[in-house]
């Protein structure tokens, strides 16, 4: 597959890359579109310092189910593959706090940032 990689502030590089497999706790998206925010604007131009080089930036995500990990689909019903789907970027630690409470985590990752 094809991922595009900032290498640098203002410079992106088309790299051919293997599909990942999924693990434990994963679905596999085949990316149709990725939007770009003010926030993808600001790391392209000036970088980030939370995210090392090269690395494949861009969170706002639509896509179609390609594989699910079979724990998932016992968690989640249904989820198909083939589904259209949009992915929301953060990821919960559900450790925290705030996790165990049901709101917002405090110590959440995002696709984009720590995620390609």
């Amino acid at each position: 597959m094809k991922a595009a990689y900032l290498v640098k502030p203002d410079k992106f590089e088309i790299r051919n890359v293997p599909i990942p497999k999924v693990k434990a706790g994963e679905v596999l998206i085949r990316v149709l579109g990725c939007a770009i925010c003010g926030t993808d604007l600001r790391i392209f131009q000036y970088g980030h310092a939370k995210i090392k080089l090269p690395a494949v930036i861009g969170h706002e995500i639509v896509g179609i189910i390609e594989d699910v990990d079979t724990g998932v689909r016992k968690k989640i019903e249904p989820i198909i593959v083939g589904s259209k789907v949009m992915v929301t970027p953060g990821i919960p630690c559900m450790k925290c706090n705030n996790c165990l409470q049901g709101l917002f985590c405090t110590n959440k990752k995002a696709i984009g940032y720590h995620y390609p």
